[in-house]
């Protein structure tokens, strides 16, 4: 397939099959004999469904941007992070409080971590260019009181993530940011793969696309709890703006 040199061309090769072409299509609520026309350059898919298109296709995302962006370069231009707001939308603290207030305390300790996870990939992510957001917890202590690990309790991504993070089966020690993050009550950034290679040699990441990484202790009844945890496909992606807006939503 990487004979491609457009977008449509590649896209035909990927939907040869009729169960794949019904997928796409399926999950983009069009006809399939809009993919046809999209293929055969009759039609222009809109941005969201382009966008879509994308999330369907983690595998060829990278090939199929490249070659989008050749004949849709308005799509893909980037916003600079300066532009992303710093406030947290004052409907989504109602929304929060009212659940809090209206349910019951075993369905808010994961409800919650969801709404956070969800509002703050949004607004750190606007553009979907691959993040996660990821509410991590520590760990029941031992019988000495000591908490050994840090785990996922809930999280959100946009592709090459997956859109539900919350299955995952991963644990994170003192040799992590994230665990740093916990241990030192405060925030750690880590701007590309090669600084966690050097300050992290044994931390595995949630995902191997990942580039930049941000974790920000969560506070609980004046105690550490755990941390907000990010991570991005771009490279040095979590600016001093950005690290005041994760502080907004983990604190």
């Amino acid at each position: 397939m990487n004979t491609a040199e457009t977008w449509r061309e590649l896209l035909k090769q990927i939907v040869s099959s009729t169960k794949e072409r019904k997928r796409l299509a399926d999950h983009l609520d069009i006809n399939a004999m809009t993919l046809t026309r999209w293929i055969n350059n009759q039609s222009d898919p809109r941005q969201d469904n382009l966008l879509a298109l994308l999330d369907m296709l983690p595998d060829y995302r990278q090939q199929l941007i490249q070659l989008m962006k050749l004949e849709f370069p308005q799509y893909f231009s980037e916003v600079p992070v300066s532009t992303i707001p710093q406030d947290i939308p004052s409907n989504f603290y109602y929304r929060v409080l009212k659940e809090y207030t209206m349910l019951p305390p075993h369905i808010n300790a994961t409800l919650i971590p969801i709404l956070i996870a969800q509002q703050a990939l949004g607004h750190l992510d606007p553009q979907k260019r691959g993040m996660a957001a990821i509410v991590v917890m520590c760990t029941p202590p031992l019988p000495n009181g000591k908490v050994r690990s840090l785990s996922i309790l809930q999280g959100r991504g946009t592709s090459p993530w997956d859109r539900f993070i919350n299955e995952y089966e991963q644990l994170f020690g003192s040799e992590s940011p994230l665990g740093q993050a916990v241990e030192q009550g405060r925030v750690i950034v880590i701007s590309d793969a090669n600084m966690r290679k050097q300050q992290y040699p044994f931390h595995t990441p949630t995902s191997p696309w990942t580039e930049s990484e941000m974790a920000l202790p969560i506070m609980r009844h004046n105690a550490l709890a755990g941390c907000l945890y990010f991570a991005s496909t771009q490279h040095d992606y979590f600016t001093d703006e950005l690290q005041e807006v994760g502080l907004s939503y983990s604190t």
